[in-house]
């Protein structure tokens, strides 16, 4: 889930076993409530801190639990252009409850194949960075394909059921299933393409060598 907070900032509070980022506390220092599991956030951070490394410019200034009714995560752009990585349900349920939700919307075609919790909640977040920072929304080959599905089921057949809410959610749902199916679909694969092709693009533009989708697999 992307989201855009205009005019409000996230309060920062401490207690034991904050998350952190690239080794070290959150510039914007968060804070997890006592309910969360905070091994299983900072797997989900761990994960992240491979795009770090991979894309120019990508960072996270936060990291905070939220209260909304937010089924696994979000990232929250603030009025400054700071980054917030909000944990929901993702953060609280417990190793097997967690397992067997996400894997039923696997199953029912809410959520595409390919990776688990941890995998799909890191992937999924950082698609919608570079969405919102890159202008995939307005990517010409990427509107090619989003087009040809005019319906919910056309939609959910071939990608998923979340990624029939809106374009943004669509392009991030082909990149989880990209990176992580053993066989993407050929939406996914077309869409996870042509992500590489404009990281690999700001890469260049840097020195960076190129990577490929091999890059973000494996942790």
């Amino acid at each position: 889930m992307m989201s855009k907070v205009p005019g409000s900032r996230c309060q920062a509070s401490s207690i034991e076993g904050a998350a952190s980022w690239a080794g070290e506390t959150l510039e914007t220092k968060v804070v997890l409530p006592r309910d969360h599991k905070v091994e299983r956030v900072n797997a989900i951070l761990n994960r992240m801190k491979k795009y770090k490394d991979a894309v120019p410019g990508f960072d996270i200034k936060g990291v905070v639990s939220t209260p909304r009714d937010t089924a696994y995560a979000s990232l929250t752009t603030m009025p400054d252009g700071d980054e917030i990585l909000e944990i929901g349900e993702v953060g609280r349920m417990d190793d097997l409850t967690l397992t067997r939700i996400f894997q039923k919307e696997q199953q029912s075609g809410y959520r595409v194949p390919g990776g688990g919790p941890v995998e799909a909640t890191a992937d999924h977040e950082f698609a919608h960075h570079l969405d919102d920072k890159m202008g995939l929304e307005n990517d010409p080959l990427i509107t090619s394909v989003h087009n040809q599905f005019h319906t919910f089921a056309d939609m959910k057949n071939n990608v998923s059921g979340l990624a029939a809410k809106d374009k943004h959610e669509f392009i991030a749902e082909c990149w989880v299933e990209g990176i992580n199916a053993y066989r993407p679909r050929k939406t996914a694969a077309a869409v996870t393409g042509r992500i590489l092709t404009r990281i690999n693009r700001k890469r260049g533009s840097v020195g960076l060598p190129p990577i490929t989708k091999e890059y973000f697999q494996g942790g």
